[in-house]
């Protein structure tokens, strides 16, 4: 069992290691910058982990969790005026834990853990997302027959283009995008 002292050192390694993998890339991070970073040994890295891809594979799965219980937590809140505005926050948060450097050399060196990638953004991300719209739209919050994969996966798409945007306007199109799928009320004469 470890102790204390052992998890912390265990997780400042994977802390210090995944940003260093997602700032310059996989590939161009040695364990001897990560562990005179650290102030402490290699034998001391190897000690808690077998190689560098099992850092950067449990500092990914990390990250995974992270989101994980933010969506659950999120999932109280499908009704909310401002659920997609939450949904937003999430996958921003997701985006800043996995540039697009680290997931390019994911996909060219390391394909296993790209495709985890790719599977929790499939099966948890948008699982989510479809979750939220089917809830608002059997709750006549949104009008359409049903939240399909595909206007998910575009729905998604949107907002993780919207990702370097400020909150405010993300969410003015979130706002523009959920208005128009409200249920249309009737004039009265």
């Amino acid at each position: 069992m470890e102790n204390e002292a052992q998890s912390l050192t265990k997780s400042r390694i994977l802390d210090m290691s995944f940003y260093a993998f997602n700032q310059r890339g996989y590939t161009a991070v040695s364990m001897d910058e990560v562990s005179r970073a650290l102030k402490i040994s290699k034998k001391t890295i190897y000690k808690h982990f077998g190689s560098k891809e099992e850092i950067l594979e449990s500092a990914m799965v990390a990250l995974f969790g992270r989101i994980e219980m933010r969506l659950k937590a999120w999932e109280a809140d499908h009704l909310a005026n401002k659920a997609f505005l939450h949904y937003f926050n999430i996958c921003k948060d997701y985006q800043a834990g996995l540039s697009e450097l680290l997931r390019d050399e994911l996909q060219r060196d390391i394909p296993y853990l790209h495709e985890r990638v790719e599977t929790f953004e499939r099966q948890t991300l948008l699982r989510a997302l479809v979750a939220c719209l089917k809830a608002q739209r059997n709750a006549r919050m949104l009008d359409y027959p049903s939240p399909t994969r595909e206007f998910a996966q575009n729905f998604h798409r949107m907002l993780n283009c919207l990702s370097g945007s400020s909150e405010q306007m993300a969410n003015a199109l979130i706002q523009a995008t959920a208005k128009g799928l409200s249920p249309k009320k009737k004039k009265k004469k």
